[in-house]
């Protein structure tokens, strides 16, 4: 809207004698101008296991900031903050969620109270890591790997995720807010930028962390987790969306700058996910957006018994630095007289 059609409507509003016309006409016009001249922000949030639960804590403190969050792109633990974001969910809700005691047994594969899942309960065996091998006629081997059932994980990604997905026709445009979940397909090694279907599938699908979850097939292919890569997934929000701000939360970084001597035969087992989730590159966000790193030293990938703690510190990282955040998205307040 140009300066000069702008005073004139100013000038017709305010000549108008009806005073219930002019107010109107006039918020009408605030809203207009707010909305034309505000940055659109969008959110990254990065993989890292349960370091990935800070991002809630970044969430809350945008929120309470009136910062305003028009895209998310979320990989792996980020992807389903940014989905449970999108679909609806408050920071209080998702935080409500993760410190819950059925959050627990979702990730580490165990029953929810009430449901036994008897028609797919795997026979008793003492070892933590089962393994089946088989040979064909051509010697080729097949492995496969289950260290934590996904039965309750699929089953409350369903129930959580069914309802905001079918009123957004499957549309990831569609959600509340608009939104893009990173996985990787393997055979080709690319990453899939997931952007329509079932939006808890998608969730499922960017979790699939190599020999600790089964992968899913979404989309006639088998998908992992979307760490592997691109676990900082900065470029899929500047292609997607071209946002004018880029938040990004980054969860990722080096799990020990020491060699582990004590700790590396209990940590084996542990070595792919430490593999997949390599430290993230902060020079991905342009000068005209703001970085974020949760100070998470102390923790690790697998510490979900420590929810509270880690929503803490990305909360303390973006109050940290919520002057900045401001001052790179600002929206615009005028005063009338």
């Amino acid at each position: 809207m140009g300066n000069i059609s702008i005073a004139f409507f100013v000038s017709f509003i305010i000549t108008s004698r009806s005073r219930m016309f002019r107010l109107i006409s006039l918020l009408l016009l605030l809203t207009l101008y707010t909305s034309a001249l505000a940055q659109r922000v969008g959110l990254v949030l990065s993989g890292g296991g349960a370091k990935g639960l800070a991002h809630v804590g970044v969430i809350k403190a945008l929120e309470e900031n009136n910062i305003p969050i028009d895209y998310l792109v979320g990989t792996s633990m980020g992807g389903i903050i940014a989905g449970c974001y999108a679909a609806g969910y408050s920071a209080a809700e998702i935080e409500e969620i993760m410190i819950s005691d059925d959050f627990n047994r979702w990730v580490n594969g165990k029953f929810e109270k009430g449901f036994n899942y008897y028609y797919s309960k795997e026979e008793p065996t003492s070892s933590i890591l089962s393994i089946r091998l088989s040979l064909d006629s051509v010697f080729n081997a097949a492995v496969t790997s289950s260290i934590a059932s996904d039965l309750s994980l699929n089953f409350a990604l369903a129930e959580k995720f069914a309802v905001p997905s079918a009123q957004a026709g499957y549309n990831f445009d569609s959600l509340l807010v608009p939104t893009r979940i990173v996985a990787a397909e393997i055979f080709t090694q690319r990453e899939e930028i997931i952007k329509k279907g079932s939006l808890g599938n998608a969730l499922r699908a960017t979790l699939s962390v190599p020999f600790f979850y089964k992968p899913i097939r979404f989309d006639d292919k088998y998908l992992f987790d979307g760490g592997i890569y691109n676990n900082f997934p900065v470029d899929v929000a500047l292609e997607e969306f071209a946002p004018e701000v880029i938040i990004g939360s980054n969860v990722s970084s080096k799990i020990y700058n020491e060699y582990p001597r004590e700790k590396d035969d209990k940590l084996l087992g542990s070595s792919l996910l430490f593999m997949i989730l390599d430290k993230s590159d902060p020079d991905k966000i342009p000068e005209s957006g703001v970085y974020l790193e949760p100070s998470l030293e102390n923790y690790t990938a697998f510490d979900f018994n420590k929810v509270q703690a880690l929503i803490d510190s990305g909360y303390v990282a973006t109050m940290a630095k919520i002057d900045e955040i401001k001052s790179k998205s600002p929206g615009v307040l005028l005063t009338w007289i």
